[in-house]
C-alpha cells in the first residue's frame, strides 16, 4: 500500500483483505490466518466482517505471512499456500526499493516510518 494510501508516517498497520471466488465475486466466512513468524500468536479473522469478503485486521509491527485455513461456505475442507513476507514494521535496507515504489522517500532520513506500513491483499479462490 502506498505512503499516501496509509496516512503517511503516522498512518496505519493493517491488514486490508479481500477475499474472492474464482470469478472474483466477495467470498464471506473465510478464515485467515494472519501469523507472525516467532512472536505473537496467530490472528484468525473471517471475511465479511468488513463488507462483502472484506477483512480489516490491525496489527502490530512485524513480520507476517498469510494463509487461507478455513472457508464455510465451500462444504469441504480447504487450505492455501503461506503468502510472501508483509513486514509492518523494521525493513532491511536489501528491501527498500519496494518501500521507494509504494511512495515511501527513501533518501529522506526521516521517511522511515517504523511500524506504521500496511498491505493490501487479494486472496482468489482457484476452483
Amino acid at each position: 500500500m502506498s505512503m499516501q494510501e496509509n496516512g503517511g508516517c503516522r498512518g496505519n498497520h493493517n491488514f486490508y483483505i479481500t477475499v474472492l471466488d474464482g470469478a472474483g465475486n466477495p467470498l464471506n466466512g473465510v478464515t485467515v490466518e494472519i501469523f507472525w513468524d516467532g512472536a505473537n500468536p496467530t490472528i484468525k479473522a473471517i471475511s465479511g466482517s468488513k463488507g462483502p469478503g472484506k477483512i480489516d485486521q490491525p496489527v502490530q509491527p512485524g513480520d507476517f505471512r498469510l494463509r487461507v485455513t478455513n472457508d464455510a461456505g465451500a462444504g469441504r475442507a480447504v487450505s492455501s499456500e503461506r503468502s510472501r513476507l508483509m513486514r509492518t514494521g523494521n525493513w532491511p535496507q536489501s528491501e527498500w526499493d519496494e518501500l521507494k515504489n509504494a511512495g515511501y522517500p527513501i533518501n529522506d532520513p526521516s521517511f522511515y516510518c517504523w511500524g506504521h506500513y500496511s498491505w493490501d491483499v487479494e486472496i482468489r479462490r482457484t476452483w
